[in-house]
Parts: structure tokens; sequence; C-alpha cells
């Protein structure tokens, strides 16, 4: 199988890519630009000792280091191939006393009149969505806490178009 798709399951695939993310390289190249222009500034003082020399040679350091450390680490994000969304994923707990609702409610699909379910930070039970932020795509999973770790507690489901996006909305109302 290909390093750029993810298999969802045994016959649904869909293709997720690193892309370059030429908004936030364009932020750290205009922090560096900012930074440089500070340093220059810097070196054209004639006194070098006064506190807006040590300012702007301190904002410059700053900005240029930020810039190239954020360039570094946050140059690239997942994308879904086929509509260029960004993928977005997360994690929801919930208590087991819903495990039984929400894995009928994911096999039936049937999220716009269902009641929406609580979600807790201190539930034993996790939901695992990745989606895309257009809502073209989305796949979730749900885990068990076992003692140190979580286990699969359900298969792997995978929505498209409205079925992703009902799904999100439902997703959405929960929350609230």
């Amino acid at each position: 199988m290909d390093s750029n798709k993810k298999e969802l399951s045994s016959n649904v695939q869909f293709e997720i890519i690193k892309k370059m993310n030429v908004k936030a390289l364009l932020i750290y190249s205009i922090l560096i630009v900012i930074g440089v222009l500070c340093l220059v500034a810097y070196s054209t003082q004639e006194n070098k000792t006064t506190n807006m020399s040590m300012f702007y040679m301190s904002i410059g350091a700053i900005f240029i280091a930020t810039g190239l450390i954020l360039m570094l680490a946050k140059n690239r994000h997942d994308v879904y191939a086929p509509t260029g969304s960004p993928v977005k994923k997360f994690a929801h707990f919930f208590h087991r006393e819903d495990m039984e609702k929400l894995i009928n409610l994911l096999n039936n699909k049937t999220f716009p009149n269902a009641s929406p379910i609580t979600f807790s930070p201190n539930a034993s039970m996790r939901m695992n969505i990745i989606h895309s932020a257009d809502k073209k795509i989305a796949s979730v999973q749900l885990f068990e806490y076992i003692p140190h770790s979580y286990e699969p507690a359900s298969k792997l489901f995978y929505y498209t178009d409205s079925e992703a996006s009902d799904f999100l909305n439902y997703i959405k109302d929960c929350k609230s």
C-alpha cells in the first residue's frame, strides 16, 4: 500500500497526504524578515548600548529564532487529497453505558434523529475521529480503557459526503 494512503477498512481507503503549509510558511518568513530588520536597525545605531539598541537586538533575535523554529517544526500538514481540505484529528471521552447506543448509531447512520450522548474528560471510553475540514470524509473508532492502554472496542467506521457531515454535526451537538 502507498505510504500516503491510510487504509480505513478492508474495502475503503482515503488518501491523506502531507502538504506544505504555505500560509504558515509565509507567516514564519515575515517573522524572520522583521527580525532581520530589527538587527539591521541595531547595527545602524551609533551607540549600541542604549535601551533602544538593546531592544532592537533582542526583538530581532527572538523573531528570527521563533520564525526558524516554527518553520522547521510546522511546515507541513495533513490534507485530504481529492478536495485539498485539511485533516483534523481529535478524541472525545464518554461513559461505558453509552457504548451500545453509540455502536448502534454508528452502524445505522441515523445521526440527525439521535439523542446526543454526554462527553466527559474522565470517562473510560474514547472515540477517535479523523475528518476533513470540508466534512467530505470522516472516520471514527471507539476504544475502551484496559489498564495502561486503550484497546479497540469497535471496528473502524468510515463516512463520506452527507453521512460524514451528519456524523460531524451530531458530534457538535453532543459537545454543546
